[in-house]
């Protein structure tokens, strides 16, 4: 149960950094690149909801791979 604690707290910092890096508000630089629009505000505006579930889904996988790590085996 360690190992895939460990492999899900690594993929949940993975997709972390993923999100946090395509959010245009984070890095303003590389909306058009990515496929955002041009205008920075209607880009931070159309990734808001992305970038927020992305984040929320990828903490959960944090949370759940340190439960996984802590737990005893039965």
């Amino acid at each position: 149960m360690r190992r895939s604690g460990l492999l899900l707290i690594l993929c949940g910092l993975v997709a972390v950094a993923f999100f946090a890096l395509s959010d245009p508000r984070v890095s303003p630089h590389w909306i058009e690149p990515l496929g955002w629009r041009q205008n920075s505000v209607d880009a931070a505006f159309d990734a808001t909801a992305g970038s927020v579930i992305g984040l929320a889904g990828s903490l959960v996988m944090i949370l759940i791979g340190l439960w996984l790590v802590v737990r005893r085996s039965a």
